[in-house]
């Protein structure tokens, strides 16, 4: 532990961030999978971001494919926010005009369909409230 410690008074010597590998020479910018400072020999520049030679730009790339996916999740994730009310919407509307319809003792399909109605009010007013968050919190 104690090597550590006197690793890392070698990299931030002077009060600029060194190379871990070279404590000679300054860095350029920190690895985005370790944190460690490199140099530019130590160096890879993946387009988007930095880091160390080897299983470093591996793990980095997969980072960012992995917030890319993330990113266009959360893109579909907001187009598709009517298709769960739209869809108990239309249900409630095919029962309710059913058990009119039926002119029998079956109002029950009736009662159901306003209770479909209901559920997709509920349901639009909550991905609105929580879509409206979202937007505000980014």
């Amino acid at each position: 532990m104690h090597a550590n410690i006197a690793l890392t008074r070698k990299c931030v010597a002077g009060g600029k961030v060194r190379c871990f590998n070279h404590t000679d020479r300054e860095s350029i910018g920190i690895c985005k999978a370790c944190g460690k400072g490199i140099c530019s020999e130590c160096a890879v520049d993946l387009g988007y971001a930095l880091s160390c030679h080897g299983d470093h730009e591996k793990r980095v790339a997969s980072n960012e494919a992995l917030v890319i996916r993330a990113t266009r999740v959360q893109d579909t994730a907001g187009r598709i926010k009517y298709a769960a009310p739209v869809f108990f919407g239309f249900m409630g509307v095919f029962f309710a005009a059913w058990g009119f319809i039926q002119h029998g003792s079956d109002k029950y399909l009736a009662v159901m369909g306003f209770g479909f109605l209901g559920f997709a009010l509920v349901l639009l007013f909550a991905n609105q409230r929580i879509y409206r968050r979202q937007k505000s919190d980014a």
